[in-house]
């Protein structure tokens, strides 16, 4: 059972454990959000596809608004911390 889990993780496959993938998925998009927000001080770009695998509309709204707000901090608001 083992070498098949290292096969499949190898050859770019999913995890053979469905809830732990999901929760190390998760954990990593709150990791890029968490960034992303120090950084850049909105949500991380294309969290959609980070946590469904897949792009949306929703999502694709979600990451025009944020980034008209990463412009709008960066170019006026974010002046005195450049």
């Amino acid at each position: 059972e083992e070498e098949a889990c290292g096969y499949a993780l190898a050859g770019g496959h999913r995890l053979p454990v469905p809830w732990l993938e999901r929760a190390l998925t998760e954990l990593w998009a709150d990791n890029g959000d968490a960034l992303s927000l120090q950084y850049a001080g909105t949500q991380a770009l294309k969290k959609d596809f980070t946590r469904s695998g897949r792009r949306t509309l929703g999502g694709l709204l979600t990451d025009g608004l944020s980034s008209v707000q990463r412009l709008v901090q960066n170019n006026f608001a974010d002046v005195y911390r450049q």
